[in-house]
């Protein structure tokens, strides 16, 4: 050949791009691999054990009617499990801050208030605010204590908010399950009861005596934050611990609420 070394610098070339592509495609595949954080439906299947109810939809990003459409198709999924309850008390869990639960419940509020449905939304605070001073619910639940309703929130027609604080208290004392029941008891003025809980890894036991008086609890896992282990940890616990129906619902990474 009159060009010897112009071939040879081209197998070198190709030799190189070879071995390059290869290491970039076992270094992406090993980050997959080794990621334990929740990414599609399959982990919820397969890994964490619940079924899956589908993303939380954005709104403003899609047509408000489809938004709304799917937000009816959730209420659908879950509405079989609540049909013969007198007043359903539908919990939000989650394993880690900022996972969509109070966006969820805020446009599920909105979307029932609409049909007459009184509903009261129970929020869960590491530390005390302003509105929720006077206006929480740990009194009636530790000390068996009468529900002021009169001291709840008013968001908007039809839908009151009161709060639920983890003090010392919560993890130093056991909630009895009866006294759980009891408050529900009091609650005859709403229609339905969301309460959003804490993460939970926080504390298990207090999670799992809660949940045991709902009738669903819905885990919100955020994409690509969310840790696999800590859901299906979770999960197992309170199946154990409880009856309440457990399913999923993932927050995509572009929805901030």
């Amino acid at each position: 050949p009159r060009y010897p070394e112009a071939s040879g610098r081209k197998l070198i070339v190709l030799i190189t791009g070879f071995f390059t592509f290869t290491i970039l495609l076992v270094l992406f595949a090993g980050k997959e691999f080794f990621d334990f954080r929740v990414k599609s439906g399959v982990d919820f299947k397969e890994v964490i054990k619940i079924k899956l109810l589908g993303e939380i939809p954005t709104k403003g990003g899609i047509p408000e009617p489809m938004f709304y459409s799917q937000m009816q198709i959730l209420y659908g999924q879950i509405e079989p499990f609540l049909s013969d309850k007198e007043r359903p008390i539908i919990a939000f869990g989650r394993d880690i801050a900022r996972s969509g639960t109070s966006f969820l419940i805020t446009e599920l509020g909105e979307l029932l208030t609409t049909q007459n449905k009184k509903i009261l939304w129970i929020d869960t605070l590491s530390e005390l605010s302003e509105p929720s001073l006077g206006n929480n619910i740990n009194q009636c639940l530790y000390k068996g204590e009468a529900v002021s309703v009169d001291r709840f929130e008013v968001v908007r027609d039809n839908l009151h908010k009161t709060y639920f604080f983890l003090d010392d208290i919560t993890y130093k004392s056991v909630l009895e399950k009866g006294r759980v029941e009891a408050f529900f008891q009091q609650l005859h003025g709403y229609d339905i009861i969301f309460w959003e809980l804490f993460a939970a890894q926080e504390n298990m036991q207090l999670l799992a005596t809660i949940i045991s008086k709902t009738d669903i609890l819905i885990f919100i896992a955020r994409f690509r934050h969310s840790s696999r282990s800590n859901l299906q940890n979770a999960v197992q616990y309170l199946k154990q611990n409880s009856n309440t129906p457990i399913f999923g619902k993932r927050r995509p990474p572009h929805l901030f609420s």
